[in-house]
């Protein structure tokens, strides 16, 4: 039938050649940075491109980054400084949980609130200065929606939108926010071309 021939014209990837396309890269990858360290730390990261058949969602953007999780992290929690955007009626008990599992959560510096984020942050020198404060911004996916307008056009330019967060049950905040530290992540353009960052 129609569904069946479809799914066998359906691309494949050779899951072999993608392996020692792979291990080839990385080995490149490793000989070049050993052999131009250079003073001014301009190491180069190991970037996954993907070239799509067609434009996803009709050319519009989704601002929301997709997380994508790895078995190594590409980053250590204890350098990580990272920014969560609450409910403004949750901010308290968030506070507390990220005192409580500091193992976890010790990564999050600074907690907003909504109405905070609306009231001390509406100048665009003052959303400038928070994108540049912190490595990741996190934030109650029932409040994302609200954010683009919150925060502007840069922190999607910058690929700095903040990652949502379930908040519906405060006992998953944790692991939440573990995973969210530990992932990588892709961002939808408008065009055929993503880009995911997969090794430092």
């Amino acid at each position: 039938n129609n569904t069946m021939t479809a799914l066998k014209a359906t691309p494949t990837i050779d899951t072999t050649i993608l392996r020692q396309a792979t291990e080839a890269l990385i080995k490149h990858h490793k000989s070049k940075a050993e052999s131009s360290k250079s003073l001014l730390g301009d190491e180069e990261g190991i970037i996954v491109a993907f070239s799509l058949l067609k434009v996803p969602h009709s050319g519009q953007t989704n601002v929301k980054p997709i997380r994508i999780s790895i078995p190594h992290a590409l980053v250590d929690r204890s350098d990580v400084e990272v920014c969560l955007i609450v409910k403004q009626e949750s901010k308290e008990w968030v506070e507390e949980m990220i005192d409580q599992y500091s193992e976890y959560m010790k990564c999050v510096k600074k907690v907003i609130g909504l109405d905070n984020l609306r009231k001390n942050y509406g100048r665009y020198d003052q959303r400038r200065e928070l994108l540049s404060s912190y490595d990741l911004f996190l934030a109650d996916d029932r409040i994302i929606p609200m954010l683009r307008s919150a925060l502007g056009n840069k922190f999607i330019e910058r690929k700095k939108f903040p990652v949502p967060l379930k908040l519906t049950k405060k006992e998953v905040l944790p692991l939440a926010v573990k995973r969210a530290v530990e992932a990588t992540y892709m961002y939808q353009t408008r065009g055929t071309s993503m880009s995911v960052r997969a090794g430092n």
